[in-house]
Parts: structure tokens; sequence; C-alpha cells
């Protein structure tokens, strides 16, 4: 099968921080990350997005690009399909995801709000570097408007996206 596309962009992200009474929210925004072709994972500052992958074992590639809602001129990672996962330890399919690597957080953030779109349908299930669910939530509609979508209740690791058609904003987080 070859080697499969990762990018890794390394340029300055716009990350901003939101502070009060001593707690910081850190925000990776998307729409200031040059435009990528299809890869199976893209690395923005310390966050890791992986595409979702097949039952087969083909990743249904992600990119940065203009496309929720499409035509507005701002890029967004736009995650095309993610609704079948479940497997673990590179068995079976996985969801699309959002990594955050133990080497840069540790045991996780404690909270992540997520900005994103979809044409289709969106939730969010986060778990922590044990694999138990901590968090969900969904995109509460109409499709193709960006809403914040907020996760709470523990160390988070990674975020499932569930969904098809979905363009992802900001990712803000607090460590």
């Amino acid at each position: 099968m070859g080697i499969r596309n990762i990018l890794r962009v390394l340029l300055p992200i716009m990350v901003v921080a939101a502070c009060s009474a001593g707690c910081c929210m850190k925000c990776l925004k998307v729409k200031d990350v040059p435009a990528t072709g299809p890869a199976a994972q893209i690395q923005v500052g310390d966050v890791l997005f992986k595409a979702a992958v097949l039952s087969n074992g083909i990743p249904v590639d992600i990119a940065v690009k203009d496309y929720c809602p499409d035509g507005d001129g701002v890029n967004e990672i736009a995650v095309p399909s993610s609704q079948s996962g479940g497997g673990t330890g590179g068995a079976g399919p996985t969801y699309a995801s959002i990594d955050f690597p133990q080497t840069a957080f540790g045991d996780g953030p404690r909270k992540v709000t997520m900005t994103a779109c979809h044409h289709n349908r969106l939730e969010l299930r986060a778990y922590d570097r044990y694999g138990a669910l901590v968090a969900t939530a969904a995109h509460p509609g109409p499709q193709h408007v960006s809403k914040a979508l907020t996760l709470t209740g523990g160390r988070i690791s990674r975020i499932d996206i569930i969904g098809a058609e979905i363009g992802i904003d900001e990712v803000c987080y607090r460590k």
C-alpha cells in the first residue's frame, strides 16, 4: 500500500491564549494553517488530527481547505467521513480523532472546546489515556453553521469525531 501522507505543520500557527483567574485556554486557529493536500494525519502545533480508517485499513484522508461552509474563504480541517469505528490497536475501523500526545500534554487537557460545522452530522466522544469515556457532545444543528462544542469531566487524551462532512474551525484546550 505504500507510505501514507503524514503532514506536520510547523509554520507559525496562530495560538491564542484567553486567560481569566489563572486559567488559560489555548486555541489553534485552523484558518491560519495553509491549505494541504489529503493526508492520513495532520499535526498543528502539538495537536494531532487523524483520519478515520475503514475496515480494509485504508484511511479516509483529511485535509486543510475551505470546506464548511464551502466558499467562505476560510480554511478548516476537512473530515469527509468518520462513520464507523471501535477498532483498537490497529484492528478494525477507527473514527477520525484529535489526539493530545502525552509527551506534550501529560494526562491531557481538562477542557477542550472545538468549533466546527457539518453538512451531515457531528458527534464527539472524549477519552482519557486509559481509554475510559469522559465526555460527549453533539452539534445541535443546523447544518452549515459553526458551533462550539465543549468537553469536560476528566483529562482528555483523544477525541473521536463521529459523523460526515465536517469542517473543524478551531480547537481550544486548557491543560
